[in-house]
């Protein structure tokens, strides 16, 4: 087998995990191409994503890796690989680093499967976006701005709304975001899309779940401020025009399983929601706006984070705080700056 070896070169925990699974990899005898950034990382000759042809990608770090990777690829399907690092999340991943060596010899050995999971694309300006594997939301750019929408289902008109922003969602993506702004719980394997109002003006306004064979338009767009779309919170395009059509891609996202644990996974994920929300219920306003954004966007430091909300740094501290006492979010300490901390959501496997 010719395995893909990828990960975030921002992060050193990450590098230094994937320099551990290509040595892994090499004294399996296994042959192996690494992605460009990382390669020069590692001092290695590397491929971009788009070019690598391999039977197997190996994403190693967190869910962010897994999504930015798939983006990437667009149209093109490899089974990935996700391998979870120490003290990140990692719902999409099927093992850690620390069981990696175990899991790599149950795959040479043929005993691996792959799962397929639906992606969506959208169509702005009679271009098509690449697909996303949980969500595409539409925002406007500045933060606690209301954007005005209206809503169809293969051109029939359903409502026309107020809100903060509105998502559509995958069954992958419906314990993401959506799941933060309302919406429901599906199973990986429903054939629906959800679209879910966020902070809706309108308190009539509700998700609505709907076959994924239908075409969900977002149109009449208007905002004060210029609106985007984002895909699956890695990628961000303005909106020009005032019509966004977002429908099922013919190219799902293809991961590979060992288990045959078909909702262990969705297990895990609920059972942190739970706790986050019995949590929430004592949070003021302010750690609960520092927490959805900290779900969303991913690590962040405290400057980055009071830019994001738009709240005083007085504020942002004191919700992080809050957070901290709480055990819903970690800090640490940066490797390029001792004095720069960060802040990020716990996981299962914090050291």
């Amino acid at each position: 087998m010719l395995f893909g070896v990828t990960t975030d070169v921002n992060k050193r925990q990450f590098i230094s995990c994937a320099r551990k699974i290509v040595n892994s990899l090499k004294s399996k005898g296994t042959d192996i191409v690494v992605e460009e950034s990382l390669a020069k990382k590692l001092g290695l000759k590397g491929k971009s994503i788009k070019d690598m042809d391999v039977d197997m990608l190996i994403c190693v770090g967190d869910d962010g890796v897994i999504l930015k990777t798939l983006l990437e690829l667009r149209d093109k399907q490899i089974p990935l690989l996700g391998v979870r690092t120490p003290g990140n999340l990692g719902f999409l991943a099927e093992t850690s680093t620390t069981n990696f060596d175990s899991y790599i010899d149950n795959i040479l050995e043929g005993n691996w499967k792959v799962e397929e999971r639906s992606r969506i694309e959208a169509e702005i300006d009679g271009e098509k976006t690449s697909p996303a594997l949980n969500e595409i939301a539409i925002f406007a750019k500045r933060s606690a701005t209301l954007i005005h929408y209206t809503l169809k289902i293969n051109e029939e008109f359903m409502w026309r709304d107020s809100a903060d922003g509105v998502i559509v969602s995958t069954p992958s993506g419906s314990t993401a975001y959506a799941l933060s702004a309302g919406g429901p719980i599906v199973t990986y394997d429903a054939p629906v899309l959800v679209v879910v109002p966020v902070n809706s003006l309108n308190q009539a306004r509700r998700p609505l779940v709907v076959s994924d064979s239908r075409e969900i338009i977002i149109d009449e767009i208007e905002s004060p401020v210029t609106c985007e779309i984002i895909l699956d919170g890695r990628i961000r395009e303005n909106i020009e025009e005032k019509t966004v059509k977002i429908r099922k891609s013919k190219y799902g996202a293809l991961f590979v399983k060992l288990s045959e644990g078909v909702f262990t996974p969705l297990k895990e994920k609920l059972y942190m929601k739970v706790r986050q929300w019995e949590e929430k219920e004592s949070l003021p306003p302010s750690a609960k706006l520092v927490l959805k954004v900290l779900e969303y966007e991913g690590p962040m430091t405290q400057k980055e984070i009071a830019e994001k909300t738009l709240l005083p740094r007085r504020t942002v501290r004191n919700a992080l705080k809050i957070l901290l006492q709480k055990e819903l979010i970690v800090k640490k300490t940066t490797l390029r700056d001792a004095r720069l901390s960060i802040y990020h959501i716990k996981g299962f496997d914090e050291d």
